[in-house]
This record gives structure tokens, C-alpha cells and sequence, in this order.
């Protein structure tokens, strides 16, 4: 049999695929859709588990090894290809229409260094006369690697409008990456982003009901809860505050899964878990 290792992970690298099986990444998606011949008569199959797994494949049969979770089993019976993925985008949801932008030409990278130096490499690419659509830049724009901040000298607030209205005059775009984890260690009244989450009760909490803590750039970090009620719209208004400071077009939500540098909850701080935190 093949076996197919489901778990997604934050990794650096190309991911292995071979006909024996793959390594994780980003996201796992346990679907599988098998086509007969000679018809070309499809099915699909859908294990929604977020756990680790493995899925092995023989010629006749298909078996689920998973660590834990639920065991919600989906069958999707076409008869045809485009209607097994029509049925299971029924139930997982459609992909988004990105906006045609989006489809152009992009450069980023990290460690630009700064506003100007960012803008250099614009102004480079128009003098060699090089397309570009949009302009990015990493997380290295932030204040302490936080979240819906600047950084008040590389990446000072005036001149980064003036960065992204000149990308516009040029009818280019600006996009930014932003991460999950909301810095937890200012203290209230320091830092919006924390107080307005706490305040509104959206961060993951622990088997005890506090606020579970996890590191990740900016350090010690609680994660917002996407599956709590209150969290888009904490979410939302974060980005619509930023965005009032820097007329930015696109966001690269990154570390999403959400990624943690502790091996589960850092209890104590970096002082405890040094020994499973990139401290």
C-alpha cells in the first residue's frame, strides 16, 4: 500500500511527493476521488479530521490511521469528476475569486530593512522596466514583530503612505503580511489589539479557561478563536483600523495553522518550555 501522511506543518523547503507518499505542509485535505474507466465514473471521499493521520491506498481498498479527533465521513457520488468537486465545494465552500490584480506580478521578500529601501527596489524595477503589480513586504514593518503596528523608524507611518499612494499613482498595489498571534505581553492600555480581544473574550482559551499562550515572532502570543462567534469581527475591525493608517490592498494572513513555537501551550513563559520553544 501507499501511505499518504496528513499533518499539517509550518516548514521550510520543497515538500516530497512521490508515488509512495507525500510530506505535510500548509494545509491537509483528507479528500480522495477515485475515476473507473472505462466511463471515467467518479466519487469522492472526505475524512473531516484536523488530526495527524496517515491514509494508505492499495489497488482495492483505503484505510484511515488517525491520532484522534472526530470521524465525520463524507461520500460524494458525481458521476463525473466536475460533479464530484462541485459536491464537495458544496460542502467545504468555494474557492475565492482573487481580484484580477492579484494574478500579476508580485515581489516580495524578507528583510528589506526599511521604507526606503523598500521603495528602491520599486523604483528599480520601473527604471529596468520590469512588470510588477504589487509590492510586498514581511513582517519586518512591525513594531516588535507586532501585529497592526510600524515600526516608528525603519518603516515610520508618513512615509509609508507615501509609499503606497505613489504604488497607486502608478496604478500598482501594496500588500502586507500579517500573523495570528497577538503579542500578550503588553501591559493594558499598551496595545489595542489585546485589550479589544480580551475585552471581547475571542482569544483560544486552555482546559483551564485562561487564556492559552503560544510564542511566536513577537514572542509570548494568544491566538484569536476563528471558531468563536466574536472573532471575524475582532478580526475585521483590526485590519479596518489599520487600514486607516496605510492604505494597504492585500493581506497575507501567514502562520495560520495557527503555527506555535512551543509544543503546546508555553505555561510559564519561555523560562519553562526552553527546552520546546525557539526562544
Amino acid at each position: 500500500a501507499e501511505t499518504y501522511t496528513l499533518f499539517a506543518k509550518d516548514r521550510g523547503g520543497v515538500p516530497a511527493h512521490t508515488a509512495k507518499g507525500g510530506s505535510g505542509l500548509y494545509g491537509s485535505h483528507p479528500f480522495l476521488m477515485q475515476v473507473t474507466r472505462p466511463k471515467a465514473l467518479a466519487h469522492g471521499m472526505l475524512l473531516l479530521n484536523s488530526n495527524a493521520m496517515d491514509v494508505l491506498l492499495s489497488r482495492d481498498t483505503i484505510s484511515y490511521r488517525t491520532i484522534g479527533g472526530v470521524l465525520d465521513m463524507y461520500f460524494f457520488l458525481g458521476p463525473t469528476p466536475a460533479d464530484v468537486v462541485a459536491q464537495y465545494t458544496d460542502l467545504v465552500g468555494k474557492p475565492l475569486l482573487p481580484p484580477y490584480w492579484g494574478l500579476g506580478f508580485q515581489l516580495c521578500r524578507w528583510g528589506y530593512g526599511s521604507v526606503q529601501a523598500t521603495k528602491k527596489v520599486v523604483e528599480g524595477m520601473r527604471a529596468a522596466r520590469m512588470p510588477q503589480d504589487v509590492q510586498w513586504n514581511d513582517i519586518d514593518y512591525m513594531q516588535a514583530m507586532m501585529d497592526f503596528t510600524l515600526d516608528p523608524k525603519a518603516y515610520e507611518a508618513t512615509a509609508m503612505q507615501t509609499l503606497v499612494a505613489d504604488l497607486h499613482q502608478h496604478n500598482q498595489r501594496y500588500t502586507m503580511i500579517i500573523d495570528p498571534g497577538i503579542s500578550s505581553t503588553p501591559t493594558e492600555g499598551q496595545y489595542p489589539p489585546l485589550d479589544d480581544g480580551k475585552r471581547m473574550g475571542v482569544f483560544v482559551k486552555n482546559a483551564k479557561g485562561d487564556w492559552l499562550t503560544g510564542k511566536v515572532w513577537p514572542g509570548l502570543v494568544h491566538f484569536p478563536d476563528f471558531l468563536n462567534p466574536g472573532a471575524p469581527y475582532y478580526w475585521s475591525e483590526q485590519l479596518a483600523t489599520f487600514h486607516r493608517l496605510l492604505d494597504y490592498d492585500g493581506v497575507w494572513l501567514d502562520m495560520n495553522e495557527p503555527s506555535n513555537f512551543c509544543d503546546g501551550e508555553c505555561e510559564g513563559g519561555c523560562e519553562v518550555c526552553s527546552a520546546t520553544c525557539l526562544c
